[in-house]
């Protein structure tokens, strides 16, 4: 007993109490508070009772209560404690729990709250994404402080028939995400209104909804409608059983862009809009409205337009009426006999069943915990026994050792009213009633999708026996080292229901973790606590995709290519290429599951129309660099902006946020001449007769799609007394000559003997047809449970035209048979060939041998062999045809191959499917197999460390030309039996030239992540991946690995437009060009002699021949004064080449040092003065050439460069820079060429300064460098020659980043110097560029746009002159060959933080976790 504060012995005893798990807000009536804190309280306690919770200090507006319980072994207890406030800040508290019983009681501090009014809370209000339908849109509210809501906000419209709703979309979520669904088209609002957003905790929002367009609907000419069932037909449908049920409506509009809504009514309810599935906005369209018949006697709806803008008001258009006959449940199986082996352990009941029309599925599960269960859903013939009136079906158990397990035999009804069930308590003498402990528990990401769970645990008696993880079944055979008593269990799990999609309330009841023993004694984890007979609590880790929200400021590029695309001559391939910021939290989406909306309307509920999607997954591509996803839109798809989201909702306010900001690429544009098609293809007329001729039926379907073509689909054609069924394929195998994918018939048959049958009837079970584009009908359709997705039924029944001639094509077959057999084949012999089998092992082979015999009776069904089922208690089973089946022989073989870790707690074996010519159907359970002497079970072992290879993925086959280092890609190796050490690990990869071994990066028991050489892996020929394990062998899988899509082609750049150019510095100066030049059109300024600057506001004079270097490009050009005294020194030249990524990292930088000097002297106008010098370099390890040419003139000249004339002053000089082919690392990466200029003082000068002017530092236009009144002026010009003939747009920018290891001096007084970056966009065989610069004396005032200033002493004096020389600096592409350095390279857009090594080989396995 623990003595608590005031040393008043308890009834209790308080192990420890837990920091706030969560905090939410939730109103009660009962005191008034909003905001609450739950705590975890660990105790040792007798009694059953639930605690009182009180504040000490009773004046405080706060309270508490014990909400939960949960009770452990023993006496170990677990309450959840619930601490209420009141608004308002409140300190360290004192809290009093107590028992009723005895007032024994403990207190503790709870710590410090500040519960947050949520009327003084400010909100952001994200723009409204419409969806195409025009009546579904979805805004984010972003409140400034966060808070949890408990229960989910409500959302009210202004006007009738418009509903929204609001919803949470994660928990601790920062962001509510309100989905507005309007039963009216927003097309007929043309004035604003608000839609007011409230919560339970007294807080409201206005929205405002401005309306998408400002004029309402057009008119609409209605021509025809039809509907399946027909008027006056009642169709008879199945509980459990889908049975698409529609109406249609052909419609033509007098505007072809604004098209109307159409809505459906029922029982006064407006109900969602029709959707178009055929044609076009100009011709016409064909719209469909297709509830799903399952479970109701009618459905009477009313169609209106939507074109008034209240709801009461839509014009009628016409009414459907579609009569349903339910058709009765069949009775209960009633249960008949269990068997039990004691040898074995193993169980099996039999159940007599009615029916034998539709598949029945069993399971088995604890009664208290219904959530958590093995259900089995095996085809026919297992199980089924049929002899003659007799119908049975036997379900297998063993090792079962808990009085409370319940099995459950279900037939149609998903809610199982119709299902039997059989409790085990009769028969279980429970033994072992101690809960299994959980030592420890971690979470591992190893995907954007999945993460591995580890599970240290212990139970003494029985054992781990399964685990339940997010309702997801793992059995014992996630033991990775130790035993199923104490050992480690690992498993990868997929977020199938992530947290992000509970609302606060669910979040709260949400169990993640059962943990179960072989005598089914569970541990939960309702309160997220595991371990809890430690001294203290141990709360669960975070879930690694407890975040998974997605917004625009995530991405740093967003382009569809292309973005505008047009499908009438066929498909078209589009790529989405993005960048995501490198927030830790955001890793897990680098790999974006993306949904794409095809149809032009959708309804709000997108999961029942899920077949107009297309989903898919993006991948990171190592030429673009860049993350991608491919897909590809259909050719008959109707003109539409297309509507995409990254979360489960297709509706997401993402579209709109990334289109604001990365403006028209990132919106999916489809055009097309063609109508669409989304309907999809149906039987236009059926012929089965309704008696064999001459012992032959024969059936013949013409299926019409008459726009994309009918791809494949199957029919089941059922018998009344078997429950297996004959499947025919509408493939080339039945194709009737001279069809066609849009018009076709099929015809195959079924042989019958008369003379020996019994007689019975056939008629049309399930039904699946498919189109060209993947559009799908279905008819009967079994639904197995509530929780079956609705989204991948088709919509369609593919007997919409014939659906009320269904009853008729029935087959009657009367038999004639000379005697009635009576009894089924039996089997004479079973042999197995293993007793005992490792399976963990990588020698999993069985093989066995069966003989049967029909005796005295008429004979083996022909063409029908019996099934060899091998079953394991834990969700699995395997059916097994023989390896060589024959007609006639009674002797069959089967080869099995079991897989790796099956069946770990032993593997019963059965055979059913003995099958004679008057349809009596026998099996062998396991009971009856070791009844009758055979084997009827195989023991297992289960090996831990031998390493087994189940899957590879991301192994790919690059190209020679990808810029990839050996041995520097990753693969994902799943499997089992890898330890969790890689110096224990081999791995080994055979490539069709040979065999190599590479590094393993990480390992933990089930994956492993491998580098490899994508290089070395050839297309269409196996790579063979080995893994082995020192001391205990190894395992090899073939894999053939994926071929590199090719890279994103890049657009060309953007052409030259040339814009006005400004003669003077301001728009209200009276003079242009300072009055020392010409204004031009387009051009600017043309300078007068001896005048430059933007606005030929500076002098220049004439210098002698420059000074040059031998090494490399950089001239000294010397400015001398009147006496013939260096005054002025300014150097420019060519320091660096950069390769640069999409957001200006740098990935590649050249700095040449080797350069290769040719000088010639020119004869310009007889002028020998003149002097030309080459530069030539070759950038290291590359091919690519760069040539450098500086170039004085004499006198005054001109250059023609990108269709513009270059005035070039006499004696100045001209730089030209040229760069032949370079291979780039991605295709959207830059060059950059750095140029350094600057100017010197010979002499105490009282200022330098660099001036700059142009739309920013980023592209500007013109620069200054200047010593007192003497400035070094650079004007570029931002055009430039793109592969040799393409004028295109170049942008030039101040570099700040650029470390210059040449040159430590610093800009003061007497020296400045600046870099300057050419940035030239991605070419394939050259580039031109021509920037000037030119030498001034200022005599105007500044006019740059950016001015920084070094400056002396005002008193100082520095020595004065008129003028200074010009020089003209341009670039041109040409060849030339030397050497360059290469400094460094930057490995995918991330930074250096640590070892280069260490630092790759993290980053590979942390892309390779996110593909």
């Amino acid at each position: 007993m623990k003595v608590n504060n005031n040393n008043i012995e308890g009834y209790f005893n308080v192990i420890d109490i837990s920091k706030p798990t969560h905090e939410y807000y939730r109103y009660y009536s009962d005191t008034g508070t909003i905001c609450n804190q739950q705590l975890n309280v660990l105790v040792d306690s007798d009694s059953l009772e639930l605690p009182n919770v009180d504040f000490v200090n009773n004046s405080l507006e706060a309270f508490g209560k014990c909400e939960k319980y949960e009770y452990y072994h023993l006496s170990r207890k677990l309450w959840a404690i619930t601490l209420r406030y009141g608004i308002g800040v409140f300190p360290e508290s004192l809290v009093n729990i107590s028992l009723p019983i005895d007032g024994s009681y403990y207190i503790f501090t709870a710590p410090s709250f500040n519960c947050v009014d949520p009327a003084s809370l400010t909100y952001q209000i994200t723009p409204l994404e419409y969806s195409l339908d025009r009546i579904s849109a979805v805004f984010e509210i972003i409140p400034s402080h966060n808070f949890y809501l408990y229960d989910s906000p409500s959302c009210s419209a202004p006007f009738p028939g418009i509903l929204c709703g609001a919803s949470l979309p994660r928990p601790y979520g920062i962001v509510i995400v309100m989905s507005i669904a309007l039963t009216k088209s927003i097309t007929t609002l043309t004035t604003p209104f608000n839609l007011t957003i409230t919560t339970n905790v007294g807080h409201l929002v206005q929205v405002p909804v401005i309306p998408r367009y400002t004029v309402g609907p057009v008119d609409m000419s209605f021509l025809s409608n039809s509907q399946s069932p027909p008027r006056g037909y009642t169709m008879p449908v199945s509980d459990g059983y889908y049975y698409p049920s529609s109406a249609t409506f052909d419609i033509v509009f007098s505007d072809p862009s604004q098209v109307n809504i159409i809505t459906s009514t029922s029982s006064g309810y407006i109900m969602y809009p029709l959707i178009p599935v055929l044609g076009n906005q100009k011709d016409g369209l064909k719209f469909i409205d297709s509830p799903i018949s399952n479970g109701f006697s009618s459905s009477q709806r009313s169609y209106l337009l939507a074109n008034a803008s209240q709801a009461i008001n839509f014009t009628y258009i016409c009414n459907s009426s579609l009569l349903i006959q339910q058709s009765p449940l069949p009775n209960k199986p009633e249960f008949l006999v269990y068997e039990f082996n004691d040898t074995m352990s193993i169980y099996s009941m039999t159940f007599t069943i009615s029916q034998i029309s539709y598949p029945l599925r069993f399971r088995y599960q604890l009664e208290e915990i219904r959530n958590t269960k093995f259900e089995y859903r095996i085809p026919a013939p297992f199980g089924y026994t049929v002899t003659q009136a007799i119908q049975q079906f036997t379900i297998p158990m063993n090792d079962i050792k808990h009085k409370d397990i319940v099995s459950f035999i279900f037939q149609q009804d998903s809610e199982g009213s119709d299902s039997s069930r059989y409790n085990l308590s009769n028969i279980i003498i429970q033994s072992d009633y101690i809960q299994p402990i959980i030592y420890n528990i971690s979470y591992k990401k190893v995907s954007p999708q999945s993460y591995l769970v580890t599970l240290n645990l212990y139970d003494e008696d029985s054992g781990i026996e399964w685990i339940s993880f997010k309702d997801q079944l793992f059995g014992s055979n996630t033991l990775v080292d130790g035993t199923i008593h104490n050992g480690t269990f690992v498993f990868e799990t997929f977020e199938l229901i992530p947290e992000s999609d509970l609302t606060a309330a669910q979040y709260f009841q949400y169990r993640d973790l059962y943990v179960a023993d072989g005598a089914w004694n569970t541990f939960g984890d309702e309160f997220k606590v595991y371990n809890v007979y430690d001294d203290k609590i141990h709360l669960f880790p975070k879930n690694p995709f407890s975040n998974k929200f997605v917004t625009a400021e995530n991405f740093t590029r967003f382009e569809f290519i292309p973005n505008i695309i047009d499908t009438t001559n066929g498909e078209v391939n589009v790529s989405l290429v993005f960048n995501l910021t490198t927030d830790g939290l955001l890793d897990k989406n680098n790999n974006l599951v993306m949904s794409l909306l095809l149809s032009t309307w959708s309804p709000f509920y997108i999961m029942s129309w899920g077949q107009l999607n297309i989903t898919s997954t993006s991948y990171f591509h190592p030429i673009d660099q860049l993350f991608r996803i491919d897909f590809t839109v259909p050719q008959y798809t109707n003109n539409i902006t297309a509507s995409y989201g990254f979360t489960h909702l297709l509706l997401s306010p993402i579209q709109t946020s990334l289109v604001e900001k990365f403006g028209l690429k990132a919106s999916l544009e489809i055009n097309s001449n063609n109508s669409m098609d989304h309907l999809p293809p149906y039987f236009e007329s059926i012929i089965i007769p309704t008696s064999p001729t001459n012992g032959l039926i024969e059936y013949e379907f013409t299926i019409i799609d008459l726009v994309n073509g009918f791809e494949n689909g199957s029919i089941e054609i059922k018998s009344s007394i078997s429950p297996i069924p004959f499947v025919f394929h509408f493939d080339q195998s039945t194709l009737v000559s001279g069809g066609t994918p849009y018009n076709s018939t099929y015809r195959f048959n079924i042989t019958i003997d008369e003379s020996t049958c019994n007689s019975h009837t056939l008629s049309i079970g399930y039904t699946k047809l498919v189109d060209k584009a993947g559009w799908t009908s279905e008819y009967k359709r079994q639904r197995l449970s509530q929780t079956d997705p609705i989204q991948k039924i088709g919509y369609f029944n593919p007997f919409y035209y014939l659906i009320n001639q269904l009853p008729t094509l029935i087959t009657t077959i009367n038999c004639n048979p000379s005697f009635i057999d009576l009894f089924p084949p039996t089997i004479l012999s079973f042999n197995v060939s293993k007793k005992i089998l490792n399976v963990g092992s990588n020698d999993r082979y069985i093989s066995i041998d069966l003989e049967i015999t029909d005796g005295a009776g008429v004979g083996i069904f022909n063409n029908y062999t019996p099934t060899v089922y091998l079953w394991g208690n834990q969700g699995e089973w395997l059916s097994v045809n023989p390896s060589l089946p024959t007609t006639d022989s009674l002797i069959f073989s089967y080869d099995i191959i079991v897989p790796h870790g099956f069946g770990v707690n032993g593997i019963l074996l059965s055979v059913y499917g003995l099958r004679d010519k008057q349809e009596n159907l026998d099996g062998y359970s396991s009971t009856r197999l070791c009844s009758q002497g055979f084997q009827c079970m195989i023991n297992t072992t289960y090996s831990t460390d031998i390493p087994n290879i189940s899957n590879v993925t991301n192994l790919y086959s690059y190209p020679n030309y990808v810029p990839v280092s050996s041995d520097d890609e990753v693969i994902t190796i799943r499997g089992r039996g890898f330890g969790d050490d890689p110096s224990k690990l081999i791995a080994t990869l055979v490539y069709q030239d040979g065999e190599q071994q590479h590094t393993i990066l990480w390992v933990h028991h089930i994956i492993a992540f491998i580098q490899y050489n994508p290089r070395r892996a050839v297309p269409n020929k196996p790579v063979f991946v080995e893994l082995i394990r020192v001391g205990q062998g190894g395992n090899f899988l073939s894999v053939y690995p994926k071929i590199l899509p090719a890279p994103i082609v890049p657009p060309p750049p953007p052409p030259y437009i040339p814009k006005p150019i400004p003669c003077s510095s301001s728009p209200s100066a009276s003079i242009n060009c300072t009055g020392n030049g010409v204004c031009t059109v387009g051009d600017g300024c043309r300078c007068n002699n001896g005048w430059s600057g933007f606005f030929c506001e500076s002098t220049i004079i004439n210098v002698d021949r420059p000074t040059f270097n031998q090494t490399s490009p950089m001239v000294d050009i010397i400015v001398n004064n009147t006496n013939s005294h260096t005054v002025i020194r300014s150097i420019i030249s060519v320091v660096a080449i950069r390769e640069l990524t999409m957001d200006d990292q740098v990935f590649k930088e050249y700095r040449p040092k080797n350069w290769i000097l040719n000088i010639t002297t020119p004869d310009i106008n007889n002028n020998n003065n003149s002097i030309v010098m080459n530069y030539q370099t070759q950038l290291l390890n590359i091919s690519t050439i760069v040539n450098v040419t500086i170039e004085w003139f004499a006198i005054a000249s001109q250059v023609e460069f990108a269709n513009q004339t270059i005035q070039i002053p006499a004696t100045s000089t001209k730089v030209s820079i040229g760069i032949s082919s370079y291979p780039f690392n991605s295709y959207t990466n830059t060059l950059q060429v750095i140029m350094k200029t600057s100017v010197e003082a010979e002499y105490e000068s009282k200022c330098t300064s660099k001036e700059y002017g142009g739309d920013s530092d980023k592209d500007i236009e013109w620069m200054k460098l200047s010593i007192d009144d003497k400035s070094l002026f650079g004007q570029f010009i931002k055009r430039g020659v793109i592969d040799n003939d393409q004028i295109s747009t170049i942008n030039n920018e101040i570099v700040t980043d650029f470390i210059d290891n040449d040159s430590v001096q610093q800009s003061n007084s007497s020296f400045s110097t600046t870099y300057i970056g050419l940035n030239i966009p991605i070419f394939f065989t050259s580039v031109q560029l021509d920037p000037n610069f030119v030498h001034l004396i200022d005599v105007d005032n500044k006019v740059g746009t950016s001015i920084e200033s070094t400056c002396k002493g005002s008193d100082e004096k520095g020595l004065s002159m008129g003028k200074i020389a010009g020089i003209v600096v341009g670039c041109i592409v040409g060849a030339a060959i030397g050497v360059a350095l290469t400094i460094y390279l930057t490995r995918r857009h991330r930074e250096r933080k640590l070892d280069r090594n260490t630092q790759l080989k993290l980053q590979r396995v942390s892309q390779q976790m996110s593909r």
